[in-house]
């Protein structure tokens, strides 16, 4: 006896059903903008270049702004102290990058091109050296993008304290070392130095730079170094100047702008003398008069 022959319910296609190379195109176009991941305490304010005088706050609109903040996450926890309740908060809509956590697949698919699009930010010696201990080693040579601002301890106010400031020179130098090590393909490295010293040396031999020049190891994979350089004399000035102090600080800006660039070029590989010809050969040419009104050398 023939009987009405029931048809299958047919089965909804999922993402993963599709090809490999469908995926590829999706991840490609999702991974198309930058992210920042910030390794910072909350409320540690960043380093910018208003900070540092290379720009005015004009130059910002709110718009660029908006659009940094959302792509932007400020990981303010020290790793490695996860709990469960942690991932039942994961807020969706904000999340830096969700599509990692949809299931084990994707993150598998996509957890190359998230390391390679995110800028990494540090701002402490400790907190490199946590991330380290806790991220993967097999994912931090994935890293491409490394952003890091360096306070210098300055000059202590009492010779005992000097020790502190020996302690704070080493710990930073050590954190930048096993960056060195353990992010071996970074292509596009920028730095903000804050230097607190005084008096302050514009040589490349200086203590406080220290950490820094261990960078140098990277120079076969580096691509674009860019230093920014800020002290006491490059700061924004809120208090009207005269025309002879605004022309000695438009000459301190420029020396600040030329040893930042021979920072960098030492750092991609150059030779001591090399990086520091043009600094040399303007220093040479400004006026003995005006060097005695410069708060550096």
């Amino acid at each position: 006896m023939a009987s009405t022959r029931q048809r299958p319910r047919s089965r909804r296609i999922s993402f993963l059903d599709l090809p490999g190379e469908l995926r590829n195109n999706f991840y490609k176009y999702y991974f198309e903008d930058d992210f920042r991941c910030e390794f910072v305490a909350q409320d540690h304010a960043l380093l910018d270049k208003f900070t540092c005088g290379e720009t005015s706050p004009g130059a910002i609109t709110s718009d660029h702004l908006t659009q940094i903040l959302l792509k932007t996450v400020r990981m303010s926890r020290a790793m490695g102290h996860y709990m469960r309740v942690h991932g039942l908060q994961t807020k969706w809509s904000t999340s830096l990058c969700p599509l990692l956590l949809l299931c084990k697949l994707i993150h598998h698919e996509v957890i190359a091109l998230f390391y390679k699009k995110t800028t990494m930010v540090f701002a402490g010696p400790r907190r490199i050296t946590n991330t380290l201990q806790i991220v993967p080693k097999i994912h931090l040579a994935l890293i491409t993008k490394l952003d890091l601002h360096y306070s210098t301890y300055g000059s202590p106010s009492l010779f005992e304290h000097s020790a502190w400031q020996v302690v704070h020179t080493l710990s930073w130098e050590k954190a930048c070392g096993e960056l060195t090590e353990q992010l071996n393909n970074v292509q596009e490295l920028q730095i903000w130095i804050k230097v607190n010293h005084r008096p302050l040396i514009f040589e490349l031999d200086q203590d406080w730079l220290s950490p820094i020049i261990r960078f140098r190891r990277l120079a076969p994979v580096l691509l674009k170094v860019q230093i920014h350089l800020i002290t006491s004399n490059n700061y924004p000035r809120i208090a009207p100047l005269t025309r002879q102090q605004q022309a000695i600080l438009d000459v301190e800006k420029d020396f600040h702008t030329i040893f930042a660039k021979a920072i960098s070029d030492f750092i991609v590989g150059r030779s001591e003398e090399e990086a520091m010809r043009i600094f040399d050969d303007v220093w040479d040419l400004t006026d003995v008069n005006l060097r005695s009104f410069l708060s550096f050398r």
